[in-house]
């Protein structure tokens, strides 16, 4: 870690040793996220983890570079995210299937980015006050709980660490030109993106510091220092960059991931301008999850935003107002260079994740503010310190105190909402109690207790409301079609296969269903007409295969 400032510097003023400060700062987050030791493994891990074979021996990890991080598990993820996976190996080399040892490992890489958000807060804000209620509001907020306590969501936490790490060693490069600091920021940028697609912001980031803090603003300064002083730097971040495309366009084909699918970003299936004004109608619903994070939620997929907002639309205004207050606060970069750092920071890292200049493949989700997250609170921190002076003790002790208050009530917050996240099912019901006009959470209720047995009526009338959101959920017309099937309602039930099979008539699992409802209802011929269509559409469907030698062989029996 670099040195900390000490108690005469900039950075250390405000009567709280650094090295006091960032020691209690993270013991209080390692409290915080104590309770997701007990947690299993959730969502993706069901499949990055406890199915990825890929994982299970080090001497893959050369091949971790060459390969989707998904290789093991017989699906691809479209994800090329090599330093990720060789972190899931060394999980599994150190663990197993522990899930305890994976959770302390997020953990462990989240205490580290919350020291270097210290660090970084430390060297724009004027106290060390000041600096731990930044990394304070970073390390505690609840939006933080998703990405700490999904094991394959780890990514957006190794992001942060490494930009911030990053930007920590380009600092020094930039104030001194030493070789050893470039080299380390060169070597965060090349993790970062080697974990994941979103740490190509931190070139930007970069350049916002440089501009800002190191340039007081100048853009005539900048252009003279990106010339001249930290040239260097920038071309090879394009290096980097480049290299870093080339290998992935070689391994996964394709630069951008374009398989996406409506319900997750129903915003991407819009015309151009109704994409942006989607994307802005987005920003008003991060402010109030920012400021009151009460209902938090695993998904915010199709239908829970109305896909018909105007320009006008109060969602849209709001957007555009936030947009506003932005740029009105890099306006008086030269008055208040930390607010201005962190607007820009918050705003070219949310840029990757926000599908305002391209479609992603979620429309919204609480990880994607892991990274942007800092510079919301580098800001709200340089906005505490201009409202609670030093100069006067007894509006600055009355700031600490609503400080601490602050983050205390967050820190509460994201205890409380680790405990939704102890397995798949609390989760998935905690989404559903907060967004139940989503699709995709219903759906997934349904499967859950479906799985869980003795629940079929609640899992039928979760693939009800789902089909009832979006009529056209084939998967969850086809899994109805099997839960009314169990439930002996067999004309319901053919009656939801066939309309999945109408809705994708090149899916074999769906014409597979159809199969078995039909079989179960007495109608072996039209049964086996559909294992045949599900076998040509996929000649190696073992279930299918399966289904129909059985068929055969109680024919003959």
């Amino acid at each position: 870690m670099p040195a900390l400032p000490s108690g005469s510097e900039p950075g250390g003023r405000g009567g709280l040793p650094p090295s006091l400060a960032v020691g209690l700062l993270l013991v209080g987050v390692a409290a915080t996220f104590a309770n997701t030791l007990s947690n299993g493994f959730v969502y993706d891990d069901r499949v990055s983890v406890l199915s990825n074979t890929f994982i299970r021996s080090i001497r893959n990890v050369p091949e971790m570079f060459v390969r989707d991080g998904w290789h093991g598990t017989g699906r691809l993820s479209q994800n090329y995210r090599p330093v990720s996976t060789v972190g899931w190996a060394l999980d599994y080399a150190l663990f197993g299937l522990d899930p305890r040892g994976w959770h302390a490992t997020n953990v462990a890489v989240h205490l580290a980015a919350v020291a270097m958000a210290f660090v970084v807060a430390s060297r724009v804000l004027g106290s060390t006050w000041a600096a731990v209620m930044a990394a304070g509001i970073f390390g505690v907020h609840p939006l933080q709980t998703e990405a700490v306590n999904v094991v394959t969501w780890r990514w957006d936490v190794v992001v942060a660490f490494f930009t911030l790490a990053g930007l920590v060693a380009y600092d020094g490069y930039s104030r001194s030109g030493r070789r050893p600091s470039l080299a380390a920021a060169w070597a965060c940028f090349a993790l970062a993106l080697s974990s994941k697609e979103s740490g190509m912001a931190m070139p930007g980031v970069m350049l916002a510091w440089e501009w800002t803090i190191r340039c007081d603003g100048s853009t005539g300064r900048l252009a003279g220092r990106l010339w001249g002083g930290v040239r260097a730097a920038y071309l090879g971040y394009a290096a980097i960059a480049a290299v870093y495309l080339v290998a992935r366009r070689l391994v996964m084909g394709s630069l951008l991931h374009r398989s996406i699918d409506f319900l997750d970003n129903p915003l991407a299936f819009q015309p151009l301008l109704q994409q942006k004004a989607l994307a802005l109608g987005l920003l008003p619903r991060w402010g109030r999850l920012l400021v009151w994070p009460a209902a938090q939620s695993a998904d915010y997929s199709y239908h829970v935003l109305p896909l018909d907002l105007g320009w006008t639309s109060g969602w849209v205004l709001g957007g555009f107002l936030i947009m506003a207050a932005g740029l009105v606060v890099v306006a008086h970069r030269r008055r208040v260079p930390a607010a201005a750092f962190g607007v820009m920071f918050a705003f070219i890292t949310y840029a990757m994740v926000s599908s305002l200049f391209f479609p992603i493949q979620t429309m919204m989700a609480e990880r994607w503010m892991t990274v942007p997250l800092f510079g919301i609170a580098l800001a709200t921190a340089s906005g505490w310190e201009a409202a609670f002076p030093e100069a006067d003790r007894l509006r600055r002790r009355t700031g600490i105190a609503l400080g601490l208050l602050v983050l205390a009530a967050c820190a509460a917050r994201t205890v409380v909402r680790n405990r939704d996240w102890r397995d798949t099912l609390t989760v998935t019901e905690a989404a559903f109690r907060v967004v139940p006009a989503s699709a995709i959470v219903n759906y997934n209720l349904g499967h859950l207790y479906d799985e869980a047995g003795g629940r079929l009526p609640e899992a039928e009338a979760a693939y009800a409301r789902a089909i009832a959101i979006w009529p056209a959920y084939h998967e969850a017309l086809s899994d109805r079609a099997l839960v009314l099937s169990d439930l002996g309602r067999h004309a319901e039930a053919v009656v939801s296969a066939r309309r999945a099979v109408t809705v994708r008539p090149d899916d074999a699992l769906s014409w597979n269903n159809l199969g078995v409802v039909l079989y179960r209802a007495g109608r072996e011929a039209d049964a086996i007409r559909a294992w045949r269509r599900a076998l040509a559409l996929s000649p190696g469907f073992a279930a299918a295969r399966n289904n129909l030698a059985e068929c055969r062989r109680a024919a003959r029996d």
